[in-house]
């Protein structure tokens, strides 16, 4: 089949004999993915290497042409889609955003003299950055319910687009001490604080 007169044109054709003959081994790595029956990340890494070479790797590779000119048709074709990708690919930026400001908060030099303290000081920094996202979830769910009580329709659909990866509101520069424990958090004042603020729509673009 002649291409020439579509704008799109294929780069080359799928093998579809090697994709039938090694289908059974197919769905076998599939749902040893989906079943978690196998490590993920071994089983990715045997079958990237270039030295492992197999009839069942060249199918997989074939198989995944497939799903990947359908996606990129569907991409191309379904404004939604694009709206989807780009607001998931803004979010993960935002993420990574938090993580190296809460990781260079003091200074932008690594901490630590080995592996296990660059270890240790990257899974403190993702543990800070979870800890502000739940704090943001924890206030926009509140307010939410409190707004759909009150019928205020209007604000509710905009908070709805809030993105709770904020930290503009965080003191990230501050000392905090957790010895006095008979103070407790309360979490209904801040809330009804926020709810009478006027939140507008920060959701990834």
């Amino acid at each position: 089949m002649s291409y020439k007169e579509h704008l799109i044109r294929p780069k080359h054709k799928v093998s579809k004999d090697k994709i039938i003959n090694q289908w059974d081994n197919i769905k076998q790595i599939i749902a040893y993915l989906v079943l978690k029956k196998s490590n993920q990340s071994i089983l990715i890494r045997k079958l990237t290497d270039n030295k492992f070479k197999n009839e069942t790797k060249e199918a997989l590779w074939a198989y995944n042409d497939i799903l990947r000119s359908e996606y990129i048709y569907r991409y191309i074709d379904d404004e939604q889609l694009r709206k989807s990708v780009r607001k998931a690919l803004n979010r993960t930026e935002a993420y990574h955003q938090l993580k190296r400001t809460v990781a260079t908060v003091n200074s932008d030099k690594l901490n630590g003299k080995n592996d296990e303290c660059l270890t240790i000081n990257d899974a403190c920094a993702r543990l800070l950055c979870e800890v502000i996202l739940y704090y943001n979830a924890t206030i926009l769910s509140g307010v939410l319910a409190a707004k759909e009580k009150e019928g205020r329709l209007e604000e509710v659909e905009r908070i709805k687009k809030v993105s709770i990866i904020a930290w503009s509101h965080v003191n990230l520069h501050g000392n905090y001490t957790f010895k006095n424990r008979s103070k407790r958090f309360n979490w209904n004042q801040i809330i009804k604080k926020a709810a009478s603020t006027d939140i507008q729509e920060s959701s990834p673009k």
